[in-house]
């Protein structure tokens, strides 16, 4: 579980029972279910994917196996995860976070999204990448996290807030594991 302090995890076990409880109830419902995918429409890109943040001091930092998820805990019991969206035929994952000193210990006062230009390296994942930079202003300074989307050209991908107490929550806590305190690269 996750290195948090007592209220921030007791507020991550609050959400997981309340997505249990949703889980059983349409199970029962329905006889059905399906955990994760992205077989949804296509995602825009969105000037502020992580507006959320805003106003919220962030204690810890947290990226799931296969950097498809971010969990930032603002202490009081309180986090917020976001994930990765994608089209079929490509992936979105989280690839930077640079200033990572500015954003732990600080309040998030500003948050802007745009797409940044496309960089040559080795960590693409299919043909070709497309780049995605957010930009938090805090109270200590700039931190930035880029996210990427690889496909064949043709696909896009976006960054959004998971759902409180939804399956996709849950799925993002237990692959959380990796504690962010530096600077990181996938």
């Amino acid at each position: 579980m996750l290195d948090c302090d007592y209220e921030t995890q007791a507020g991550i076990n609050s959400s997981v029972q309340a997505a249990i409880s949703e889980f059983v109830k349409y199970t029962i419902e329905s006889n059905e279910w399906e955990f994760g995918g992205h077989d949804t429409p296509s995602y825009m890109f969105s000037d502020n994917p992580m507006g959320e943040l805003v106003g919220k001091f962030i204690t810890r930092i947290y990226v799931s196996d296969g950097e498809h998820a971010l969990l930032f805990c603002h202490g009081g019991g309180e986090f917020s995860a976001y994930e990765t969206v994608w089209d079929c035929c490509s992936e979105a994952w989280f690839a930077d976070i640079e200033g990572v000193e500015a954003l732990l210990g600080a309040t998030v006062t500003c948050v802007e999204g745009i797409e940044i230009e496309v960089m040559q390296d080795d960590r693409c994942r299919q043909n070709e990448d497309k780049f995605y930079d957010v930009k938090l202003t805090t109270t200590k300074g700039i931190a930035t996290i880029v996210y990427r989307n690889s496909s064949n050209g043709c696909y896009g991908g976006s960054c959004e807030l998971i759902e409180r107490g939804s399956w996709r929550e849950i799925k993002a806590i237990v692959e959380c594991n990796t504690r962010i305190t530096e600077d990181w690269r996938a």
